[in-house]
């Protein structure tokens, strides 16, 4: 009997957890939801998630030697939108970023305001 019932349980939990995902459900952001390029002496980014994408953007170098914490105010990125932000823009200590420098692109959506995750691209200027 108890056998019986651990196979049940097993299977109504399979039933609960694949009906949550709905295939047309809206895209999340993951890693893969921003598309980084360099135009000019800025940043474009684009945003192809349902979601507003939060963004702090660092020198690579100097991201060891700060401490920072997400916010959910600007920069952002609204939902499949684009964004351009000026090279001057990005934090790097005493000068400003140059060819050759690595940027971070930390960003991450409000969905989960409790256990928040951040994604990060590396971007080569």
């Amino acid at each position: 009997m108890k056998k019986l019932f651990n196979i049940v349980m097993l299977l109504v939990m399979g039933i609960t957890i694949t009906s949550c995902t709905s295939p047309t459900s809206p895209a999340a952001l993951n890693n893969e939801s921003l598309n980084i390029s360099v135009v000019n002496s800025q940043l474009k980014i684009q945003n192809n998630s349902d979601e507003t994408a939060y963004l702090f953007l660092v020198e690579r170098g100097y991201a060891a030697a700060i401490n920072w914490a997400i916010h959910f105010g600007e920069p952002n990125i609204s939902a499949n939108g684009v964004k351009y932000i000026d090279l001057s823009k990005i934090a790097s200590g005493q000068n400003n970023v140059k060819p050759g420098d690595e940027v971070i692109v930390y960003f991450w959506d409000d969905t989960n305001k409790s256990n928040t995750e951040v994604f990060n691209k590396i971007v080569k200027l």
